[in-house]
């Protein structure tokens, strides 16, 4: 009986520098699954990163967010007054007041 191409894949296990490749889809499986965030946790992920002045690509990459999430996020946290942008030392974001009472009513532990 042929075995599928993922069944082969499967039953070998390869060294890398990483480790090895056994058990490699399940565990890609369950990663996915653990990785999905709401609109939520985006956004205090974000504001808990503007709690000092950041740049919007320092934002993208600390959030483990992509661009379109990013302009989307950050359009909405902008018009509810929870983050400003600044100029000064450089041009990026901060969080508000109001960004930090949301923050502290969502305490996460």
């Amino acid at each position: 009986m042929a075995k599928t191409f993922r069944q082969a894949l499967e039953s070998h296990s390869v060294s890398t520098v990483h480790g090895t490749t056994e058990n490699h889809f399940g565990l890609i499986e369950e990663r996915k699954h653990l990785e999905r965030r709401d609109k939520i946790d985006i956004i205090l992920t974000m504001l808990e990163i503007t709690t000092q002045p950041i740049k919007k690509t320092h934002i993208l990459y600390t959030a483990k967010i992509n661009f379109y999430q990013l302009t989307k996020y950050l359009q909405l946290i902008l018009a509810l007054g929870l983050v400003e942008e600044i100029s000064d030392p450089f041009e990026g974001y901060r969080i508000t007041e109001k960004g930090r009472v949301l923050l502290t009513l969502f305490a996460r532990t």
